[in-house]
């Protein structure tokens, strides 16, 4: 791949994009790939660079992804929309007047705190009765062979520490 002329216009409209630009850039054509290359740093004090293996965290994204796996659920009549968030996860202050289909809604701030994806995160945990981690794996990552992708849970028992991760390679 290095070298070509292909491989050397992606690298120079990377490199025009803007010159501190970290991450990664991987270009398929008809399924093979025709550019992957890392830029920058993955931990800027560390001086350690990204590499084509780097994991990268997917930030808001990873509200989008536990949407999902909350409309699977629904979809296979394990959880209602209409469920209130006491009878999911009860003692839940205030869970009595906030439906799953309001956290999926709702501004995160609106909820004193409490960003709705954990919630809805431990939500699925009480749903399946096994780690939010390992249902994502099994029921999200698994089927689309995003082998290279998971949760980074930090503090096992913290679930607001849960953030998902992806890195370039997904099969």
């Amino acid at each position: 791949m290095a070298g070509t002329p292909l491989t050397d216009q992606f690298d120079k409209a990377v490199q025009d994009a803007g010159g501190d630009f970290s991450g990664a850039v991987l270009v398929t054509r008809d399924g093979d790939i025709v550019f992957d290359k890392a830029y920058g740093m993955a931990d800027i004090e560390a001086r350690h660079p990204n590499l084509s293996t780097t994991s990268f965290h997917i930030g808001g994204l990873s509200r989008a992804f536990t949407a999902t796996i909350v409309m699977m659920l629904v979809e296979k009549r394990r959880l209602w929309l209409d469920n209130t968030l006491d009878q999911m996860l009860p003692g839940t202050p205030g869970g009595d007047r906030v439906r799953i289909r309001d956290l999926l809604a709702s501004d995160p701030a609106s909820l004193a705190g409490r960003p709705a994806y954990n919630l809805l995160a431990r939500v699925v945990e009480a749903r399946t009765g096994e780690p939010f981690a390992d249902t994502v794996n099994s029921d999200f990552f698994g089927p689309m062979w995003l082998k290279g992708s998971g949760i980074d849970t930090g503090d096992a028992g913290d679930v607001r520490r849960k953030v998902m991760c992806a890195t370039r390679r997904a099969i």
